[in-house]
């Protein structure tokens, strides 16, 4: 725990810094410290205190008391247990939200996320004594959102999975028993290369590292093929299997770990397991054909990596046994209660991310464990493996375990599950709603603030890559369908496709939520949410999007926000441009009055934010990365689009169209006057 000035405190909660020390004196704010008789020190994560000088201020503060936006970011910190129990798509840091939920709320104030994704938002709210309501598209993210808000008796749960996990195990443990002339054991997973076939001469291609020319560029073992020399790319030759390369083992005679080469001549006895018959015994199944629509069908070259129905993700093994174990869980349901049979589903929807073929090992990462879908995309390894289903359900099992335990001491002991907006006004209440935002159960003027984390305009496709846990839950649920693609406010990549949204389908969508959060929102109250994209187009489709629902940016409402050290090498933030970080916008919902040059439109703005930017930085320092050159641009340039599209929609004017503009147009602005080498940039 780190201390901060009063002045420090002050910014943060939004008070002047006579009120906090006239707090510190009245011994209300817990671990406030005088030191030298005459400096007061404050917790940094010290809440802010409830002010009881008079009722009105509760419900409507006087102009001294008003929230002013949040100046002060904090040192993000990596997720805490409770969201390692499964995975989901670009969650932000939960301390960050922690704070923006301290800065602009009270106890009992109602929050709102319209895009609640991995449920940061209401998990946070919910901790801190606030009411929440979640929403999202997304049953994914819903179900998980829920799932996060454990509070019940650990030893129960941690029993339910114990006997279940016992009776799978003497079920199927005789699938990954391997058998050798000299040993046998139990496989932890199997290590498997593609092979594809030349275009050129019909001959096989194995994608291992020694025959790799270059990334996703292979040799042709044919001496006499072009292919040979120059190399073939994977997706212009078609599928032709796997063969296998590796296996490791827990060995039955000494106990011991072991890995071992394979191949098709050394190959384990296995038990012989039908598995087509198998499959089709079972009442229930999940398989469909992947879409020809979907944008990562196009960026992943699904079809030509032999992906074109859904089991085509997994190995016929794993395929198979994933829906045995799905088919136990669902003859559970009228055996068990309710509430531990979803915890049941939750184990095996999170071991999902682990049991396919996006899979990989390397044995310099992760302590040559298997990691997986670690990219916002269908990526598939030329070198996959094939994980113990019952191994991995084991260790899902205990972070599943970790993550509740965590939940349950963190979260009141009286918080309850609501179904209707009318109950959230309950002490400690949560709701969760799978739907869209644009149109709420909630009554007008209702909402203290809205806080989330929008989609950033192509970033992530939600629906589609959900998918591969969504087909399992929609037969769960029950659900009549779960890719709600023409609702999710999302942009596609590819446009070559019938149904893709391009920047204005995306401002459109933004602009339906929005709306809706204005009418439910009490006056005067604030939308805040984190956005990145360094596409100046969809930039200013979320402006616009704000703008018209109603919302103005206040001064000071612009905050960067670093990401986690750690996280700033992962594979989606290392590519070239990166700023590394989040913004913080604090919008206001209401409208004020914008002067304006009449005669400045888009362009004119953007150049001018760009040249007074650079003149203004390049006076102090002579070369920036471009983390830090990028935040202060887009901090200055996003203040003036807003007062301009402000402008215009209060003038009934139509603002200049910039289509035309492309998507590095900021960057290829930027190399006009400056030089950029290895991510530095200089003066030309």
């Amino acid at each position: 725990m780190g201390m901060i000035s009063a002045k420090e405190a002050a910014d943060a909660w939004g008070l002047t810094k006579r009120r906090v020390l006239v707090l510190c004196k009245e011994g209300r704010i817990p671990g406030a410290q005088i030191v030298n008789n005459s400096m007061w020190l404050i917790p940094d994560d010290a809440e802010k205190p409830e002010d009881g000088r008079a009722f009105r201020y509760k419900k409507e503060r006087s102009d001294e008391l008003s929230i002013t936006p949040l100046k002060r970011s904090v040192k993000a910190e990596g997720h805490t247990a409770q969201y390692k129990m499964h995975k989901y798509f670009a969650r932000r840091p939960y301390n960050v939200f922690k704070h923006i939920i301290k800065h602009y709320t009270s106890k009992g104030d109602v929050v709102l996320d319209p895009f609640c994704g991995g449920g940061v938002t209401v998990f946070e709210a919910a901790a801190l004594e606030r009411n929440v309501v979640g929403v999202d598209l997304n049953p994914l993210a819903a179900f998980i959102s829920r799932m996060q808000m454990f509070n019940g008796e650990i030893s129960e749960l941690k029993d339910f999975y114990r006997r279940f996990l016992v009776t799978e195990t003497k079920k199927y443990s005789e699938w990954y028993t391997v058998k050798f002339p000299d040993d046998e054991g139990t496989a932890i997973w199997f290590e498997w290369a593609y092979v594809v076939k030349c275009p050129d001469c019909r001959s096989s291609i194995e994608l291992l590292e020694k025959n790799k020319k270059s990334n996703g560029v292979y040799f042709c073992p044919n001496p006499n093929c072009n292919g040979h020399t120059n190399g073939q790319k994977r997706v212009d030759c078609s599928p032709s299997g796997s063969i296998p390369i590796r296996v490791k083992y827990q060995s039955a005679k000494t106990k011991n770990t072991v890995v071992r080469d394979l191949s098709y001549e050394n190959m384990p006895i296995f038990k012989k397991i039908d598995f087509k018959k198998t499959i089709g015994s079972l009442k229930y199944k999940v398989d469909f054909k992947v879409p020809d629509d979907w944008d990562r069908q196009y960026e992943d070259k699904l079809q030509e990596k032999g992906i074109e129905s859904y089991h085509d993700f997994f190995t016929e093994r794993n395929y198979a046994l994933n829906l045995l174990i799905f088919n136990d869980i669902m003859e559970l349901r009228g055996t068990t209660g309710s509430l531990m049979n979803e915890y049941l589903y939750f184990l095996f929807s999170s071991s999902l991310r682990y049991t396919n073929k996006m899979t990989r090992v390397t044995d310099n990462w992760e302590n040559g464990n298997p990691t997986a879908m670690d990219k916002h995309a269908f990526w598939l390894p030329n070198q996959y493996v094939e994980t113990n289903i019952l191994d991995v359900l084991n260790q899902r099992s205990k972070a599943i375990i970790k993550g509740c335990t965590y939940s349950a001491s963190t979260l009141p002991k009286d918080l309850k599950e609501v179904s209707s907006f009318e109950d959230i006004k309950l002490h400690n209440s949560f709701m969760v709603l799978n739907q869209s935002s644009s149109e709420l159960p909630i009554s007008d003027d209702s909402v203290d603030v809205i806080i989330t984390d929008p989609p950033y305009g192509s970033n992530v496709q939600y629906a589609e890559l959900s998918t591969i846990w969504n087909a399992w839950f929609a037969v769960y649920a029950g659900l009549d369908s779960y890719i709600y693609k023409e609702q999710e406010a999302v942009m596609n990549r590819k446009k070559n496709f019938t149904g893709s949204k391009d920047v204005d389908d995306y401002e459109e969508l933004l602009y339906d939520v929005y709306a809706e959060g204005a009418r439910v929102l009490k006056d005067n109250g604030y939308l805040v949410f984190t956005f990145n994209n360094k596409n100046i187009k969809v930039w200013v489709a979320m402006l616009k999007a704000v703008a018209r629902a109603g919302f103005y940016l206040p001064d000071d409402g612009i905050l960067f926000q670093d990401y986690i050290d750690s996280y700033k090498n992962t594979a989606h933030l290392r590519f070239s441009g990166n700023i590394q970080g989040d913004f913080i916008y604090s919008f206001r919902k209401g409208r004020i009055e914008i002067n304006h040059d009449e005669n400045k439109v888009f362009s004119d703005i953007i150049e001018d934010a760009i040249d007074t930017t650079v003149t203004s930085l390049f006076r102090r320092k002579k070369k920036y990365d471009t983390p830090e050159l990028y935040q202060k641009i887009l901090t200055t340039m996003t203040k003036d689009l807003m007062a301009y599209i402000l402008w215009c929609n209060n003038n009934g004017i139509e603002m200049e169209d910039i289509s035309s503009f492309s998507n590095d147009y900021l960057e290829n602005r930027l190399k006009r006057t400056l030089i950029c080498e290895d991510g530095i940039w200089r003066k030309a």
